[in-house]
């Protein structure tokens, strides 16, 4: 027999004005202070706090003022029910309610016999990551969710099993598609090439890249004059047929009269 379970309620208590507030967690990440925040009240520190629901979690991503959990200063740290949390001269507590206890007992079935043979495909925390990028590069995911996870990379405060989540939602592909099976291919094989890419025979093959490279540049610009060239001798010729007084250079009027 297993148990289910419902997750528990989680909140913040901010001391705003001498009485305290209830700002309950509803999404994954919840900013205070900053541009775009969904607490804000008087005596904020300039900068911002972001306050993360999984795992439970304070974040400072803007500001010098003095973060602290427990009086544990740092740029971030775990959150457990009950933790004060001092930014600056805001005091905050963080709040779990304890899932609730057994709701009904659910039945199991007897696992099936281990097959012999690769694994399925799919399934797991590392494939869900995989495809969310593959996701993105794509094209498929919301853009402004990326954006947003974007400039949550730039502050330093990602998070990827949220970032997967959100990446993913309202995106419902086979795992046999055929736009994923090609994309993974080269994914797979920027992975096997990557080793090749690094120490010194990764830089041989990068200067031999670039040695064609440039000998094709080379030439290139050399068949371009030449054929510029022609085109100008092929004017001067034809010039100089009509107008025989126009005089160019000695030599050029010199081969012209001998032909």
């Amino acid at each position: 027999m297993a148990y289910s379970c419902v997750m528990g309620e989680q909140w913040l208590e901010i001391e705003d004005g001498g009485e305290t507030r209830r700002v309950p967690l509803a999404g994954s990440l919840t900013r205070i202070g900053g541009a775009s925040p969904e607490v804000s009240m008087a005596g904020l520190p300039p900068g911002e706090v972001h306050v993360w629901s999984e795992p439970p979690k304070v974040v400072l991503v803007a500001g010098t003022a003095r973060l602290a959990v427990n009086g544990v200063e740092g740029r971030e740290g775990l959150l457990a029910d009950g933790d004060q949390i001092e930014w600056g001269d805001t005091r905050i507590r963080f709040r779990r309610e304890a899932s609730a206890a057994v709701l009904e007992e659910i039945p199991v079935e007897a696992p099936p016999p281990a097959q012999s043979g690769p694994a399925p495909s799919g399934g797991g925390a590392a494939w869900v990551r995989v495809r969310a990028g593959m996701y993105v590069d794509l094209g498929l995911s919301d853009k402004a969710t990326v954006k947003g996870w974007q400039d949550s990379v730039m502050r330093g405060d990602f998070a990827p099993e949220a970032c997967a989540r959100d990446l993913s939602a309202g995106v419902d592909l086979d795992g046999d598609d055929p736009r994923l099976v090609e994309r993974s291919g080269r994914l797979l094989r920027d992975f096997l090439m990557s080793s090749t890419m690094s120490g010194v025979g990764g830089v041989r093959r990068r200067a031999r890249q670039a040695g064609k490279k440039g000998a094709a540049i080379l030439i290139s610009q050399l068949v371009v004059l030449a054929v510029y060239t022609l085109i100008i001798l092929v004017v001067m010729f034809l010039l100089h047929a009509k107008w025989p007084e126009l005089f160019f250079d000695p030599l050029f009027d010199k081969a012209f009269n001998q032909r």
